[in-house]
């Protein structure tokens, strides 16, 4: 996984990336890093 949650429920990111948010419905929302291609 490329991002961690806080204690305080802060998502970070575990490695350098793009960060890319979607809406799944009643699912709720994913948040996914996308890493950098080099």
């Amino acid at each position: 996984m490329n991002a961690g949650l806080g204690k305080d429920d802060t998502i970070f990111a575990k490695i350098e990336g793009r960060v890319r948010f979607e809406n799944h419905g009643a699912r709720g929302r994913i948040i996914s890093i996308l890493p950098i291609e080099s």
